[in-house]
């Protein structure tokens, strides 16, 4: 609730709100601001340890967007280092590098972090994204 307020939308009857925010499975958790940016999107059912480092994800997804490059690195390494599920790290490295490049402006800063999918995680689909840089 620091972070986060709940709101439950029923899709079926608020199609415009589902539209706006490409619910097309529930549940679905989204992570927008006050002008209805989108800044991050959750679908499906999480065993709780990895519904929490999802949240993590989003709030730390946020932080990058509104330009928190301090904020989002710290959450970002903390995902990346204490993961309970596997698939959220390669994604957490990803914004990793993204978040340190902006802070920087050194695109080695990026490459740096999306290295560790490349070690780790080679058959990750956030790999696809970086092999240009490796």
């Amino acid at each position: 609730s620091t972070f986060f307020v709940p709101v439950k939308i029923e899709a079926k009857s608020d199609t415009i709100t589902a539209q706006l925010f490409k619910v097309d499975a529930t549940p679905t958790f989204v992570a927008t601001d006050n002008d209805r940016k989108l800044h991050y999107k959750i679908s499906g059912f999480l065993p709780p340890e990895a519904f929490l480092q999802r949240l993590r994800l989003l709030r730390a997804m946020v932080d990058l967007n509104q330009r928190k490059y301090d904020d989002a690195i710290s959450l970002l390494s903390q995902i990346a280092q204490e993961t309970f599920e596997n698939d959220i790290t390669p994604e957490a490295l990803y914004q990793l590098g993204v978040a340190r490049y902006k802070k920087s402006g050194d695109f080695t800063d990026a490459v740096q972090e999306w290295r560790k999918i490349q070690m780790q995680f080679p058959e990750s689909p956030w790999l696809k994204k970086v092999e240009y840089a490796l």
